[in-house]
């Protein structure tokens, strides 16, 4: 994902993304996108991670052929 949202890659950790674990712990706590359910105890950063875009692009209020567009429209209606 990083790669495809992120220009410069060059510059970051290839095997880490410390921003998706931020906004991972954010939802967990029900900072961020409260409507998005917690996932398992035993489920790794990204098992949560597709639980949180699958739960985004449910709320999308239409069907996007490209899924980043999707995810971002039912963002905007979970914030």
């Amino acid at each position: 994902m990083r790669r495809r949202v992120s220009p410069w890659s060059a510059s970051f950790d290839a095997d880490s993304w410390a921003t998706v674990r931020r906004w991972l712990c954010a939802i967990d706590q029900k900072r961020l996108f409260p409507s998005v359910r917690p996932s398992p105890l035993a489920s790794s950063l990204r098992q949560r991670a597709e639980r949180a875009a699958m739960t985004l692009v449910a709320m999308a209020p239409f069907a996007a052929d490209v899924p980043e567009a999707a995810v971002m429209a039912g963002a905007a209606r979970a914030a």
